[in-house]
């Protein structure tokens, strides 16, 4: 399923199923941006930054922004359809 498909699915049912698979569909993403996040860390303040903020620490934090954005997405696909059916 697309990650569109599993956020609807979300959205439908609040189903955790759906929301693991987005985790684990975008794993390789998270993982990309902590490791960009503590590249840029170590350059900047020429310090090793896993040792003042785990990688693990930082995954989980990107796995919650993760979860917020899907959650922001349910909110704005529901605001725009109220939107355009005049309700909102």
């Amino acid at each position: 399923m697309t990650n569109e498909e599993l956020v609807t699915e979300y959205q439908k049912s609040r189903a955790e199923a759906a929301l693991s698979e987005i985790c684990v569909q975008n794993k390789g993403l998270v993982y990309s941006i902590v490791r960009r996040y503590i590249g840029a860390a170590c350059r900047h303040e020429r310090t090793n930054a896993a040792a003042v903020v785990g990688s693990d620490d930082l995954m989980q934090m990107g796995y919650i922004g993760l979860i917020q954005a899907a959650e922001r997405w349910i909110l704005q696909a529901v605001q725009a359809s109220q939107r355009s059916h005049g309700s909102g």
